[in-house]
């Protein structure tokens, strides 16, 4: 079946390749980077493989390309494929095997990017690739094989993946000592009243909870300024200007003299449980997967529970 795959159907890894990078990008042009020669070579290689195949891999509308579940299978096949004769090509030329990582700026900045160089001195022969990515394409890029390891909130994890608890993602509000004047410190009330105050900006889960528990409690959160991102909303509060609500993991790398945080019990409502996922069939394709996994779940650790009562 190979020989005939491989030889007299004239099917080649190359073909297969140009399916994966047009699978990924959502379209032909965007996977060519708009040259004409590549779009048509990837148009005609696609059709290649449909047609050895007699199946429909791929429907195109307006906005670009949609797999049929039959592509899908070929996909994940093919990134199985890939992932495992790059290892194979690493491995017999002795360079370290790459893996992947994917998470929210906040769990990058203070939880993994700490660690890495431990992780790096464990595990000699890993080369790590880390990505800054929404929480549901982390899911979905998992489930895909395209990311190898991902931290997300267990909420959001697929049933296809596996999974090991890393604590809970607590928050915290800081305060610049600067504005507690002679006091040493502030009530809540005080400090929404006397600091503006930023946090991220959207409609996420985070800033949706955070402002339905302060209606409850009547508390006026306004914010000064929304960031993307809470290591934007750290900046921030670096200039002394703002007071923020962060992940409590923050405090490692801000300054105990020149910030304060101030006790909010109700930001316990908010905090939410990290998970570390893989795609299993990722450790069976993958061996080292399986180190580089248990280095992370010993290295990387959260707050087993909220410290206060919500």
């Amino acid at each position: 079946m190979f020989d005939k795959l491989f030889v007299e159907a004239g099917l080649s890894l190359d073909r297969l390749r140009s399916f994966c990078m047009v699978a990924e990008a959502g379209a032909v042009t965007k996977a060519a980077g708009r040259n004409p020669v590549r779009q048509s070579q990837f148009s005609r290689q696609i059709k290649e493989l449909e047609g050895f195949f007699g199946v429909e891999l791929m429907k195109r509308h307006a906005k670009g390309i949609a797999l049929t579940p039959t592509g899908e299978r070929l996909m994940k096949i093919a990134q199985e494929l890939f992932a495992t004769l790059e290892d194979f090509t690493l491995d017999c030329k002795a360079e370290p095997q790459r893996f992947s990582i994917g998470a929210g700026d906040a769990l990058l900045q203070w939880l993994l990017f700490p660690k890495i160089s431990l992780l790096q001195d464990a595990l000699p022969q890993v080369a790590i690739d880390v990505y800054g990515l929404p929480t549901l394409e982390i899911v979905r890029r998992v489930n895909d094989l395209v990311l190898d390891f991902g931290l997300v909130r267990k909420d959001a994890i697929s049933p296809l993946q596996k999974f090991h608890s890393l604590g809970f993602e607590a928050y915290t509000l800081f305060v610049p000592r600067r504005v507690l004047g002679s006091k040493n410190s502030l009530t809540l009330d005080e400090v929404i009243k006397k600091v503006p105050l930023t946090t991220i900006t959207g409609e996420g889960r985070f800033r949706a909870g955070l402002e339905r528990e302060a209606r409850k409690r009547k508390l006026p959160l306004r914010f000064s300024l929304c960031c993307s991102t809470f290591p934007q909303a750290a900046r921030a509060l670096r200039s002394q200007r703002y007071a923020a609500i962060l992940p409590s993991i923050a405090v490692d790398e801000l300054d105990a003299e020149r910030f304060a945080t101030i006790s909010v019990p109700f930001l316990d409502s908010q905090s939410r449980e990290i998970c570390l996922i893989w795609n299993p069939r990722s450790v069976v394709l993958r061996p080292k997967a399986t180190a580089l996994k248990d280095c992370l779940v010993k290295m990387l650790k959260l707050p087993k529970k909220p410290s206060h009562d919500s």
